[in-house]
């Protein structure tokens, strides 16, 4: 493969770069000499170190994917060094070639260090100060190219975030980690400004105050028309402050269409990520579990003992604000059944009920004196039940289960048994059409013929009970 010629364009243009406004805040997290640089917004598809390579880079002809090719190859050609220098910080070698080798995959170390050989060029690397580690300070460095390559530029690469750093702890319990490159670039306008401060203070015309006998007194300085040299230096100024406005209002549309644009794009993103899950095959889901746990391991295994306690504090906040949320949920539904209970007891108070003296009664004057207790029960609720509702419910009981309330009795017209309560006995002077209860001649026939015993017929003295549905006899004449 023929080596590339890296010459980088660092020099940052609003016409053809936007800037990362996410970055930006990570930017002013970081060492203080590097502020005055403007992070560039590149694709954030797992390829962004990549893509700020090829960024710097201006040529068309190099795309991200050679790049990845190109380091994998560089890393397994010099995997002793690469191994042995980096494997204590970011990991096992093999795992991470094997993770290389697929695309829309972070990038770690092992390509910074890998890139700074192929480019041959030193990379500097900024980490924000957010959850400083104690691998924080080699991420923090400058890379340069193994012996004998000398290093004919050097690019700058800030490790950042697609979120804001509130939204990131949000959702991966109060820690922080990068997942996102983007690469800082110089200002244009920052040389412009400094050529005019330079050029206003030569221009500048020192004054000196005249005194006369020890008084101060005013000089009427006379008014010369300028020089050509100084109208065209006048003209010059102010067409640098023009454009300088124009350019910062080129700049503050620019930031605005790039909020607009990032949040397409993570809109998509979002959509893109979420159609994958779905259609994606059970292999596929476990391995990016499996992915998901190795990376949250290994972040947990080097987090500081401050913020794993943090973490776990959180947690356990979070553990009894739901458990809080979950006993006034029962509590609400607590109240809500036993206002139906109160309710349905206060519909039900119209039914009437039998007492075991005869007397008959409705529940609405029964429970004249329950209720209002209920009511005041139920005001604070729970208390324990009232002795005046325990002895009401337990005097319906023992009435209803006595042997008065469960005797029963034959009807003498349908022949069918029923409770005594409900039937009636009627003598049989006082019944009218009397021979219709009589048995027929057929029905004597059919019983002789069916029984061997003697006939049985019906006196004209016998009494008989009768219920609201008909006649019931209690005596009979054989």
């Amino acid at each position: 493969m023929v080596p590339y010629e890296f010459r980088p364009n660092q020099v940052f243009d609003s016409k053809k770069h936007i800037l990362d406004v996410i970055a930006m805040q990570y930017l002013e997290q970081a060492t203080s000499d590097v502020h005055h640089l403007v992070p560039v917004d590149v694709i954030a598809d797992g390829n962004c170190l990549y893509h700020s390579i090829v960024l710097l880079m201006n040529n068309p002809a190099v795309t991200w994917s050679e790049l990845r090719v190109r380091t994998v190859i560089e890393l397994i050609t010099n995997e002793t060094y690469y191994s042995n220098t980096y494997s204590h910080c970011v990991g096992p070698f093999d795992i991470a070639i094997q993770a290389m080798c697929r695309k829309s995959t972070f990038s770690e170390l092992y390509e910074i260090a890998a890139l700074c050989n192929l480019l041959k060029c030193n990379i500097r690397s900024i980490y924000p100060k957010i959850d400083l580690r104690d691998h924080t300070a080699i991420v923090n460095n400058t890379f340069m190219p193994l012996p004998p390559t000398v290093a004919n530029c050097e690019i700058t690469i800030l490790w950042s975030h697609t979120l804001n750093e509130n939204e990131v702890r949000i959702k991966n319990n109060s820690t922080w980690s990068p997942n996102h490159f983007v690469p800082l670039m110089s200002r244009l306008i920052q040389h412009e400004r400094d050529n005019n401060n330079q050029l206003a203070s030569v221009l500048a015309t020192p004054e000196k105050k005249t005194f006369k006998n020890n008084a101060a007194i005013q000089i009427r300085i006379p008014e010369f028309q300028s020089s050509p040299s100084r109208r065209l230096r006048s003209e010059i100024n102010i067409d640098t402050d023009s454009s300088q406005s124009i350019m910062s209002d080129t700049m503050l549309h620019d930031q605005n269409d790039k909020e607009g644009q990032r949040q397409i794009r993570l809109e998509n993103k979002r959509e893109r990520v979420r159609s994958s899950r779905l259609n994606a095959t059970e292999e596929e889901r476990q391995n990016r579990l499996d992915a998901d746990k190795r990376r949250t391991q290994s972040r947990r295994k080097n987090e500081p003992e401050e913020h794993r306690l943090n973490r776990l504090e959180q947690q356990r906040k979070r553990s009894q604000a739901n458990r809080e949320k979950k006993k006034n949920e029962k509590r609400m539904s607590e109240n809500i059944s036993t206002q139906q209970q109160t309710t349905q007891m206060q519909s039900a108070g119209a039914e009437e009920v039998t007492l075991q003296d005869g007397i008959n009664i409705s529940h609405s004057i029964s429970n004249a004196n329950i209720l209002p207790n209920i009511r005041n029960a139920t005001s604070s609720w729970p208390e324990p039940i009232s002795r005046d509702s325990k002895e009401g419910c337990l005097k319906k009981f023992l009435y209803r289960m006595s042997m008065s309330a469960l005797a029963e009795t034959t009807c003498a017209v349908c022949n069918i048994r029923s409770p005594m309560q409900k039937s009636k006995s009627v003598p049989v002077t006082k019944i009218t059409s009397i021979e219709l209860l009589k048995v027929s001649d057929e029905t004597n026939a059919l019983i002789m013929g069916s029984q061997s015993t003697n006939l049985q017929y019906i006196n004209e003295d016998t009494v008989t009970t009768v219920n609201t549905a008909g006649i019931q006899t209690t005596d009979h004449a054989q």
